[in-house]
């Protein structure tokens, strides 16, 4: 009867398979000016890759649940359908072990999957605001809900031994921010907004953030004319005009959508903290002139992926700027943000901005 018994269940994993979580990058504290959080993910598939059906997912430290929400988001990848994964932002959450449980239903077998992980708070990376002197908007920031946040870059599963689950993309975006410049009355442009050099940032020198050997330039992508794109997308056109400088311990930083035959270096320069790298531009997916900054830990070594973008985006600070307000976004075709700006400057030292702050880099 055993025997049998052990048969049947050996027949339904092999059916319905195992369901798997996976954390595929270590939790990053995000350093910001009001308060820390923990960002990472949360990787679902079943060996078999069959459909899953999420009952609850829970975040425990030390038994008290700091998080509870079933919704995975699906993430196809051509003939592998039946794959998810989840992004959590925690606020306030800096230090500790956390227990991870996901409840599901795998055809009519229900299934508890746990998972451990340690947050390590390690001093984060301490670089130059790669913009020049100036008011600057972190449009579209760190925040749990931005575009940047929820971009996952899908790749085929890849198996994981040492952690016993399945990798399904690299969230190279994490921390990203897309820079804009204010000019003349808290203003993003002038006239109408409708060609490049109405906008106060356009041309504006993008500055080296870290000393580094330079990896990739791309220099050749014509501008946009606001509000539109102007040319196909795809992975080599998507970050426009781009410098990628390896500045150590296999840590890149992206310089993306510069101003076309702007970028001063070349592959193999080594540039030092505070040279001028190029200019902001509207290349690549880009709507409006903005730069986009990022760091990112390569998951495998530069070259063997488009543009670096196997990289897992790492938790940074800049070593000083000055917080001057908030700007809302104002989702029109155009953008007239809604700028509320404070009575005095505050200087900020190792921290982030976030999403909407206004900040004057000097």
């Amino acid at each position: 009867m055993k025997i049998i018994i052990s048969l049947m269940l050996l027949f339904q994993l092999y059916i319905y398979g195992q369901p798997k979580i996976l954390i595929p990058f270590p939790p990053q504290v995000l350093h910001a000016e009001n308060g820390n959080s923990v960002l990472f993910e949360i990787h679902l598939a079943d060996t078999s890759r069959v459909p899953i059906e999420v009952l609850d997912c829970k975040i425990k430290r030390n038994s008290k649940v700091l998080y509870s929400n079933r919704q995975f988001i699906a993430s196809p990848h051509k003939d592998d359908v039946n794959r998810y994964y989840k992004n959590i932002w925690l606020a306030g959450i800096e230090t500790g072990k956390l227990v991870i449980e996901v409840k599901c239903k795998v055809g009519n077998d229900l299934f508890k999957v746990t998972r451990e992980v340690q947050i390590e708070n390690k001093k984060p990376l301490s670089i130059l605001p790669p913009m020049g002197k100036g008011i600057w908007w972190a449009y579209e920031g760190p925040d749990s809900l931005s575009a940047h946040r929820t971009s996952f870059q899908k790749v085929a599963r890849v198996f994981d031994e040492r952690n016993n689950g399945f990798l399904l993309g690299y969230n190279n975006q994490r921390f990203a921010t897309d820079w804009m410049m204010f000019g003349d009355e808290n203003k993003l442009y002038r006239n109408d907004g409708r060609k490049n050099t109405d906008y106060y940032g356009f041309g504006q020198p993008v500055i080296a953030a870290a000393e580094g050997k330079v990896l990739r330039v791309k220099d050749a992508i014509p501008d946009n004319t606001p509000p539109g794109i102007d040319i196909d997308i795809n992975l080599e056109t998507g970050y426009g005009n781009c410098v990628v400088i390896d500045i150590g311990d296999s840590v890149i930083a992206y310089y993306a959508h510069l101003k076309v035959n702007s970028i001063k270096i070349r592959e193999g320069d080594f540039v030092k903290k505070g040279d001028v790298i190029g200019a902001v531009g509207n290349s690549g997916i880009s709507t409006a002139p903005h730069l986009q900054f990022e760091l990112g830990k390569l998951s495998v070594p530069f070259g063997e992926s488009s543009f670096g973008i196997k990289s897992q985006s790492i938790s940074f600070v800049f070593d000083k700027y000055y917080h001057l307000g908030k700007a809302l976004d104002s989702k029109d075709e155009i953008p007239v943000p809604a700028v509320k700006m404070n009575n005095t400057e505050k200087q900020i030292l190792n921290k982030l901005p976030v999403s909407w702050e206004i900040i004057k880099v000097e």
